[in-house]
């Protein structure tokens, strides 16, 4: 038995609490959750103090008393404006989280699709269960793939609003690595727990573009030619049938 003095939580513990907090309260005794599987993103704040409230999810006293004392009405004496700087906050551990990657490769036909897994930073979370990504750690991300993206391309993300439309967010037309681009915006939003599904395309570049245009212009020339040949020879035989 833990030798730890615990009390199950109360409702004035938790109102004040944010869904990524409630979350975390969650996670760190997930075996007092009554489902096989947890996820916030379809779970509303309500439903998470009721889930912690009646099924034994508790805190520790002592942690609870420090809290306390770090509060403001814990030190009177000690002017508003001056009780941050009397008790700093650390820095929050920063959060990494699993990311399935749904890639699908337009550049070849028919098109190549692969799942990938990566571990990302959270760049912080919202009241709806969304989760933000910082968008040059996922390019570096894509660069450590055994087959790494190369070349003039372009990625796009499905917009989580209409899956038949797309978002494009980078795009690299010249001598430009991927892994050194940024992404716009700078930070993904990521809809739907811990998938995101990204089109990979051709980006025409420089050398691409020039090559089109002197193809372009190759074909006017052999056009102006061929018509300037063929007026030729309707002269030619007008020319032959007066005589």
């Amino acid at each position: 038995m833990s030798s730890l003095k615990e009390r199950p939580y109360t409702a004035d513990d938790l109102t004040d609490l944010n869904k990524a907090a409630l979350s975390d309260i969650i996670r760190n005794q997930i075996a007092k959750w009554p489902e096989s599987s947890f996820n916030p993103s379809k779970i509303t704040k309500a439903q998470l103090i009721d889930g912690i409230l009646t099924n034994g999810f508790s805190i520790n006293v002592e942690t609870l008393s420090i809290q306390s004392q770090d509060s403001p009405s814990a030190h009177p004496n000690i002017p508003e404006s001056d009780r941050d700087s009397a008790h700093p906050e650390s820095p929050p551990p920063p959060q990494f989280r699993s990311l399935d990657l749904l890639i699908e490769d337009l550049r070849v036909q028919p098109a190549n699709t692969f799942i990938q897994t990566i571990l990302l930073e959270s760049a912080g979370d919202s009241e709806l269960g969304e989760w933000l990504i910082d968008g040059s750690a996922l390019l570096q991300a894509l660069q450590s793939f055994p087959s790494a993206l190369d070349g003039p391309v372009k990625l796009a993300s499905e917009d989580p609003s209409d899956p038949a439309w797309k978002r494009y967010f980078v795009k690299i037309s010249g001598p430009e690595k991927l892994k050194d681009a940024s992404t716009t915006p700078a930070q993904l939003k990521i809809t739907g727990g811990s998938r995101l599904r990204i089109f990979v395309e051709r980006s025409e570049g420089q050398i691409g573009k020039a090559v089109k245009k002197a193809s372009i212009e190759t074909a006017l020339f052999m056009a102006a030619t061929s018509l300037a040949e063929a007026e030729k020879m309707v002269k030619l035989v007008a020319k032959f049938g007066e005589g």
